[in-house]
C-alpha cells in the first residue's frame, strides 16, 4: 500500500508497506480499509456520436473529434485528431462536448481486443464507436490506470458476431476503491513510470529522425565530396561508379524447412525476420541481406544477418559476389530505396510481391569499400543506440506491469 499526506489540497507519497489486512470481495481479496463499488456508483458512462460526411475534413477548429485510428496516435493522454469542429457545427449536430478527464476506449469491432485506453487532454467529441467514463467519485488517473492494469474489454463484450460493449454492462462493473488519497498515490507512481515510457518514446522517434536525414545525406552524398555528378539514380559523388545489384551480390530464393520449430539454434529468417527455428542450416556467413518477398505489408523490408541460418521461401537473401562490397552499407541502401515501391502489388489477399529480377536489374551507387564502411558504421551507431532505447523502454513496460499488478489490488 501507499502511505501519503495532504499538502495544500495536494499530496506527497510518504512511504510504502506490503499489505497484510485482506478480506474476500465479489472481485477477488482487497485490503480491509477498500470498498467496491460499480462504475456507474463514480463515473458517468457515454457514448460518442455519429460524425456526418458533411462535418468530416475540418483539419483544425476548436473541438477535436476523436476517431479509434486517432487514439493511436498518443500515449495516454489525447489531445489531437484528424478531424475537428466548431461551435456552430456543435449546434448542427445538437450534441455537447465531452469534458477533459474522460476516459476513452473502444466499444465495438475487433479494435476492442487492442484493450487500448486514453484520457482526453482536452475538451473533445469522439464517435459512436467509442465509450466514454467520465470520472465523478473517483480519482481519474486511478481508474484509468485500474481499467489498463485490471479490465479485459473483449471480457465485457457480448458473444455476437462483432463484440460490443453495452452501457449497462460497464455500469455494473465492480471496482476496488481505496481512499481518495491512496487512488492518488497509486496513480502517481504508475504515471511517473508512464512518463519515462513516454520521455524514450520521444528519444526514439527523434532517433529515427536523425538515422533518416543521416541516410537521406550519406547514402546519395557520400562522406567529404566536393564534386558530384548526375545518374540514372540522382546526383551522386563524382568518384562513384553506378552498377546493377546483381553485379554485387549473388540473389537467390529462400525454401521452406522440412522442420519448424519454436525455439532452436537455427533461425529461420522470413518476411517477419525471425519466423521460428529449424535443425539444419542454410548458409553460414557473415553479413547475410534478407530482402522480404512476398507478404501483405512486408514485401520489400530489408534484415541482415549473420551465422548459421535458414532463408525461408518467403524472402530473397543476398551473399556479396564481388571482394569490394561492404554489405552492411547496401542492408542500409535497401532500406533507404523502401523496396516496397517496386513489389507488384497481387489481388489474392492483398499480397505484394519482389522479384530476383526486379532487384537484380535495380541501378544502386558502388562507392570505395572504405567509405562503404564508414558510412555503414556511422549509421549503425544510431542504430545501436535505438536498440539501446528499446530494451530500455521494455524494461519499463516490465516495471509498470509488476507494479500495476502489486498496486491494483493493494499488495
Amino acid at each position: 500500500m501507499i502511505v501519503v499526506r495532504e499538502i495544500q489540497q495536494k499530496y506527497r507519497i510518504k512511504g510504502f508497506y506490503k499489505e497484510k489486512q485482506f478480506k474476500e470481495t465479489p472481485i477477488g481479496k482487497i485490503p480491509n480499509e477498500w470498498e467496491v463499488a460499480t462504475l456507474e456508483e463514480v463515473a458517468e458512462i457515454v457514448g460518442g456520436f455519429t460524425f456526418p460526411l458533411e462535418l468530416q475534413g475540418k483539419k483544425v477548429g476548436k473541438y477535436p473529434f476523436i476517431k479509434v485510428g486517432d487514439m493511436n496516435k498518443s500515449y495516454k493522454y489525447i489531445a489531437n485528431a484528424e478531424n475537428y469542429i466548431d461551435e456552430k457545427d456543435l449546434q448542427k449536430l445538437h450534441v455537447n462536448v465531452f469534458p477533459k478527464g474522460t476516459i476513452i476506449f473502444p466499444k465495438i469491432g475487433m479494435a476492442i481486443r487492442l484493450n487500448k485506453f486514453r484520457i482526453l487532454a482536452c475538451d473533445a467529441l469522439f464517435d459512436n464507436n467509442i465509450a466514454g467514463i467520465i470520472p465523478k467519485n473517483v480519482d481519474g488517473e486511478y481508474l484509468y490506470y485500474y481499467f489498463m492494469g485490471r479490465v479485459n474489454l473483449i471480457s465485457l463484450a457480448g458473444t455476437t458476431t462483432v463484440p460490443s460493449i453495452t452501457k449497462s454492462r460497464l455500469e455494473k462493473l465492480s471496482i476496488p476503491l481505496p481512499s481518495l488519497e491512496e487512488q492518488w498515490g497509486i496513480a502517481e507512481v504508475l504515471s511517473s513510470v508512464d512518463n519515462a515510457i513516454e520521455a524514450v518514446d520521444r528519444l526514439i522517434e527523434k532517433l529515427e529522425r536523425v538515422k533518416q536525414g543521416l541516410m537521406q545525406k550519406t547514402l546519395t552524398k557520400g562522406i567529404g565530396h566536393k564534386e558530384f555528378q548526375e545518374t540514372e539514380i540522382g546526383k551522386i559523388p563524382k568518384e562513384w561508379q553506378i552498377v546493377k545489384l546483381e553485379t554485387l551480390f549473388i540473389l537467390k530464393n529462400g525454401e521452406r524447412p522440412e522442420v519448424i520449430r519454436e525455439d532452436g539454434e537455427v533461425p529461420i529468417y522470413g518476411a517477419g525476420f525471425i519466423q521460428g527455428y529449424t535443425d539444419r542450416f542454410m548458409i553460414n556467413k557473415e553479413d547475410v541481406i534478407i530482402i522480404a518477398r512476398v507478404g501483405k505489408g512486408s514485401a520489400g523490408k530489408v534484415y541482415i544477418a549473420s551465422g548459421k541460418m535458414w532463408i525461408s521461401d518467403n524472402a530473397i537473401y543476398a551473399v556479396p559476389r564481388v571482394s569490394d562490397v561492404y554489405p552492411m552499407y547496401y542492408y542500409y541502401y535497401l532500406q533507404y530505396l523502401h523496396l516496397d515501391r517496386i513489389a507488384v502489388r497481387g489481388a489474392a489477399g492483398g499480397y505484394s510481391l519482389l522479384t530476383q529480377s526486379s532487384l537484380s536489374n535495380l541501378y544502386v551507387p558502388l562507392p570505395s569499400y572504405e567509405e562503404q564502411k564508414q558510412i555503414a558504421s556511422t549509421l549503425k551507431s544510431i542504430d545501436d543506440w535505438i536498440e539501446v532505447e528499446k530494451k530500455r523502454k521494455e524494461k519499463l513496460e516490465r516495471l509498470k506491469r509488476g507494479l500495476m499488478d502489486l498496486l491494483l489490488t493493494g499488495r
